[in-house]
């Protein structure tokens, strides 16, 4: 059974192929954590989740995940820095990312930025966004 994965019980060792695809969810707002991320689990994705940009690095690099739903503004690393920086490692480089921003599309960010959604938007919107990419990754696999 799936559930919610929090800063002080996610590395858990890299286990890079779950039986359920993996999403990391990373915002500092509590309240996008908390609406997202139940309907993420009951659409069938395990959930990893973090409320700052240091650890949703450590936990893309560590598990690898299907894809990462991330927020541009957050304490510590910046969305635009984490996308950078999974870019340049080849292990993370084809993790795809959605960018949740209330600030418009990051220009120049990491080439594996398949949508942005801008703030506020409905949970319904960011699931249903997740569950394409995840679907169209698994086609091209």
């Amino acid at each position: 059974m799936s559930s919610i994965s929090g800063p002080a019980d996610t590395v858990i060792g890299p286990q890079r192929n779950p039986p359920q695809p993996r999403i990391l969810l990373a915002d500092d707002e509590r309240a996008v954590i908390d609406t997202i991320g139940p309907k993420l689990l009951k659409a069938g994705f395990q959930v990893v989740y973090s409320y700052d940009g240091d650890l949703a690095y450590d936990l893309a690099v560590l598990l690898c995940p299907s894809a990462i739903v991330l927020d541009e503004q957050m304490p510590g690393l910046k969305g635009s820095e984490i996308c950078a920086r999974l870019a340049a490692n080849p292990e993370t480089a084809g993790i795809p990312i959605i960018i949740l921003s209330g600030y418009g599309k990051i220009a120049g960010c990491h080439p594996n930025v398949v949508k942005h959604i801008e703030k506020p938007f409905s949970a319904k919107q960011v699931v249903e966004a997740v569950a394409s990419l995840v679907k169209r990754s698994a086609v091209a696999a």
